[in-house]
């Protein structure tokens, strides 16, 4: 068994159609593989994910079909305890930023994740509390100067529940 890493880039048309490429590494041969991934919106509670290798030829074999299907009668918009740790980030020396994000955040509670950060060298930019949309958030900067949107879901929230506590908070 092994873990690897597959990147994949691509566009999303008009049409609800999206298509990405990427390749990876085959732990076993060692060779580069070319993949395809599509994802079709087929209505508004439905996707369908195809996962396709590219051979060297350029011809293409499906190796995945998925399809979702979202009740929501029986699925929470998000599932309890549900905690996110979200980067977006460019940087040069990957190798260091790395370090830092293992030391940093690793797979901990959110409140941990803040302090750890923090010890780690990171600047609170929005300290860790409970929001207004029911999740307790906060954001911290890496010493690479990326933002960490830190979260950890509390509560279930109605969109009128939402605005409410919104206008509460920003005096509206």
């Amino acid at each position: 068994m092994g873990t690897g890493i597959l990147a994949m880039t691509g566009n999303f048309s008009d049409g609800g159609r999206m298509v990405m490429a990427g390749e990876y590494q085959d732990p076993y041969t060692k060779k580069v593989m070319k993949l395809k991934g599509i994802t079709t919106i087929l209505s508004d509670t439905e996707q369908l994910y195809e996962m396709y290798f590219v051979n060297e030829d350029g011809s293409e074999w499906k190796t995945m079909e998925i399809k979702y299907t979202k009740r929501m009668a029986n699925v929470k918009a998000i599932p309890e305890g549900y905690q996110t740790v979200t980067p977006h980030l460019v940087v040069n020396g990957a190798a260091a930023a790395i370090e830092f994000y293992k030391k940093a955040f690793g797979a901990v509670e959110t409140g941990a994740a803040s302090d750890r950060a923090n010890r780690a060298g990171a600047k609170v930019l929005y300290p860790l509390e409970d929001a207004f949309w029911g999740d307790r958030y906060g954001i911290v900067q890496d010493p690479f100067g990326h933002r960490w949107s830190l979260a950890t879901h509390k509560e279930d929230v109605t969109s009128a529940e939402i605005a409410e506590r919104a206008k509460k908070l920003f005096g509206g």
